[in-house]
């Protein structure tokens, strides 16, 4: 470039001179000169601002007259000096350069997470300049948050509380952990009228019947949830459109324009309810893009809604159950078959939690791959191998699926019983199948010695499953609360010497023994008491809370072991934890039941 056309096009920028144009290409005046995403300062020898371009006047609210000629107003990090606000580094390279993460502020007071680049040259009379390269990386950081919050939000509704609590939990974490001014969900009884059940944020007034549907509604300003709860879709809206703006306390704090999101919480087909998210209009684009994000929480959101009401419905049953049972002991003493099918159905609704996680996982991968291939045909990066091995995973994780699904319907049916010939560790391993992630999100370490060589029995494989599902939920339960008093023991000033070295473990093992096939379910659980040792297999007797347990598994696991020519034993050590046997009687070469040796 000629100097006559460097001075020239010096002239016309009107973000003032800067140094030793010489080095700048054009592009680099054109990003300098045009409004973009990134902030390009330059500081001369003396430190001071020289240049400013017009993404720095929008992403500080500074203008470039404000700026020229005085101190960068925010701080920069030279070399080695490292401000306060850096919250992440990278070594100067050879060249020159430095980059680093920071917070910074703009002139209303905003912070905003920032990368900064630096490049080191030197100016005329050979004192070094800095060309700094600005990104705000709001959206990045915000994008991180609304994955990561999926795993808090997973936690929270596996949490042993009442429905209510377990939404205001939520919704805290919500609020707070993706900075929102409002979050609030609404549930209906009837599909038609809608009620604010928990919020956090701005409080409403009063509002507790807060939308209406069906014939005869007159509610004008609904219009967004009108569209979820008819087309059973995420919908948006400037909050001020909507009738809950009238009910907010403080929303006269809201500096800045707000819209509202309102995300359906679906059962099968039905709607449950609808969260509903206030957020930035700056950052709706960021939210609509990942709105399959919310519908995963959503989606977790409603699985622990139905298994909370399902726990409810089935604690009014066992009381009403137990006023029955005074009267009408010797009925249910004939009704064997039912109360098997009563206990598969109730441990499928203890599974609920856990087999949404399951499915959400695969659909949660899937998810982020159709992504990965999206953004990079968007890059012209989409390569024939990236998208093959993309499409063959997604492949994999919707055969996943798939088995989860058969296997539940498998497991749920009420088949006629019947008795063949199988292996016990194909019913051990099907458990795992369905519960082993959520063992894992437990931090329960499960190790595995199956003896691959053990005879047959004969029993039924779905019955089987459900008495070791029995035992393996139990034993879970029983570490969790275990758990809970290792950690209370732990703040005491001298802890028992038991607890040193004490994690979540289950161990299963099959073997042959004196001709029966048995099979042990270990857990380091801290022993049963002495004083219910001899309850554990009573119907209806159970440790748990109310409407967690029935009190039927174990029951029904001994009532099955029996009926296949077996029997269930029990050992346990205080402090340390609790063995299940069960036994079976193998079947020898000619196919014939041995009795069990015991």
């Amino acid at each position: 470039m000629a100097q006559g056309e460097t001075n020239d096009t010096a002239e016309m920028n009107p973000i003032g001179p800067s140094p030793d144009l010489d080095r700048v290409t054009a592009l680099m005046l054109g990003f300098m000169t045009r409004p973009c995403e990134y902030a390009i300062v330059m500081l001369d020898g003396d430190r001071n601002v020289a240049v400013w371009n017009q993404g720095a006047a929008t992403m500080f609210g500074l203008e470039a007259s404000q700026v020229i000629g005085k101190p960068c107003p925010f701080p920069v990090s030279l070399r080695g000096a490292i401000p306060g606000n850096i919250l992440f580094s990278r070594p100067m390279t050879e060249e020159g350069l430095w980059s680093y993460d920071a917070e910074l502020v703009d002139k209303n007071g905003r912070r905003f997470p920032a990368h900064i680049a630096i490049t080191l040259y030197p100016d005329k009379e050979g004192q070094d300049c800095q060309l700094l390269l600005i990104k705000d990386t709001t959206v990045e950081s915000h994008q991180d948050r609304l994955r990561n919050i999926i795993i808090e939000v997973a936690h929270l509704a596996n949490q042993p509380k009442e429905m209510v609590p377990m939404l205001d939990d939520i919704m805290h974490v919500l609020r707070n952990y993706l900075e929102l001014p409002l979050v609030f969900i609404c549930l209906s009884d009837d599909g038609e009228n809608f009620r604010v059940v928990s919020s956090n944020g701005l409080s409403a007034c009063g509002c507790t019947e807060h939308c209406h549907f069906g014939p005869g509604c007159t509610e004008e300003r609904v219009n967004g949830c009108e569209e979820t709860c008819t087309q059973l879709m995420i919908s948006q809206e400037p909050l001020f459109e909507h009738r809950i703006s009238d009910c907010l306390d403080g929303s006269q704090d809201l500096h800045e324009p707000m819209s509202i999101l309102h995300v359906p919480l679906l059962s099968d087909i039905a709607i449950l309810g609808v969260l509903h998210v206030v957020i930035p209009e700056r950052l709706l684009r960021t939210y609509v893009e990942d709105s399959q994000v919310l519908s995963l929480i959503a989606n977790k959101m409603t699985s622990s809604i139905r298994n909370k009401q399902l726990e409810k419905a089935l604690h009014d049953y066992a009381e009403d159950l137990e006023r029955i049972v005074q009267m009408r002991t010797d009925q249910l003493r004939e009704k064997d078959a039912q109360l098997v099918q009563s206990g598969k159905l109730a441990t499928l609704g203890e599974m609920a939690t856990g087999v949404a996680h399951e499915i959400n996982q695969p659909l949660g991968g899937i998810s982020l791959m159709a992504q990965g291939i999206q953004k990079a045909l968007e890059k012209g990066k989409l390569t024939d191998e990236i998208l093959l091995s993309r499409l063959i995973s997604i492949q994999e994780q919707i055969e996943r699926i798939n088995k989860i699904i058969n296997h539940l319907r498998t497991f749920g049916r009420q088949a006629p019983e019947s008795k063949s010939p199988i292996n016990i560790n194909k019913p051990l391993g099907d458990v795992l199948e369905l519960i082993g992630m959520q063992l894992k999100n437990h931090n329960i370490e499960v190790t595995l010695e199956l003896d691959e060589s053990v005879p047959d029995v004969l029993a039924d494989t779905n019955r089987l499953e459900q008495v070791f599902l029995n035992i393996v939920g139990n034993a879970r339960d029983a570490l969790e609360e275990q758990e809970i008093k290792v950690n209370a023991l732990w703040e005491n000033l001298d802890p028992p010497d038991w607890i040193h070295g004490w994690s979540k473990r289950i161990h299963i093992r099959s073997l042959q023994e004196n001709g029966n096939v048995v099979v042990t379910i270990s857990d380091t659980a801290g022993g049963i008491p002495e004083k219910i040792f001899n309850k554990v297999f009573e119907p209806f007797f159970t440790t748990k809370q109310v409407g967690k347990g029935t009190g039927l598994g174990l029951s029904i696991t001994y009532g099955i072991v029996k009926e296949f020519g077996g029997d269930v034993l029990v050992s346990t050590a205080i402090n340390e934890g609790t063995t299940f046997s069960i036994v079976l009687p193998a079947i020898n070469p000619a196919g014939e039941e041995r009795p069990p040796n015991t």
